[in-house]
């Protein structure tokens, strides 16, 4: 069987890391785990990954290092965090640093496998033009973020900023 492609799931849970590596692995995806930010960080630098599902969590003690850290890869793996209900935030703020979509948790498997595929497919797009899938910012508002500003904007906030600048 010829596999889609290298996906790398992050989740603390192993029960819950294992289903999901099961699943994907049944979907025709070379699938490897990680308990936490730190081991994840070492696989990526080890093995060519593709996609990275991460259930992140408030608690998983490293904050934000995984995402920071995807996005210094060229190309970066696109993210799907997986979020548990009353985590809404935290997916959000993961969205700011960049992951490609979100998930919550509890989830169909269907959508987990849309969502996978729907990553995979950016990231070759990505790869063949040779970036990364940054800057996220300004291919989802079109607003021209800067790249790594970490910020939404608004195209009404950024016309008051130059407004502002203008006004000097």
């Amino acid at each position: 069987m010829v596999m889609k492609g290298t996906v790398l799931v992050v989740a603390l849970e192993e029960d819950f890391r294992s289903g999901i590596k099961a699943h994907l692995h049944k979907r025709g995806y070379r699938v490897l785990g990680a308990a936490d930010q730190a081991e994840a960080v070492g696989l990526l630098d080890r093995s060519g990954v593709d996609v990275v599902v991460w259930h992140c969590l408030p608690g998983d003690g490293c904050g934000w290092i995984l995402m920071d850290h995807v996005r210094t890869l060229s190309p970066a793996p696109p993210v799907i965090l997986l979020v548990s209900k009353g985590q809404v935030q935290h997916g959000i703020e993961g969205m700011k640093r960049g992951a490609f979509d979100d998930l919550l948790i509890p989830f169909a498997w269907e959508n987990l496998e849309e969502k996978v595929e729907a990553a995979m497919e950016a990231g070759r797009k990505a790869g063949k033009k040779g970036r990364s899938l940054r800057p996220w910012e300004e291919d989802l508002t079109g607003a021209g973020v800067p790249a790594g500003t970490g910020e939404f904007q608004t195209m009404e906030e950024q016309e008051k900023g130059q407004d502002q600048r203008g006004k000097r």
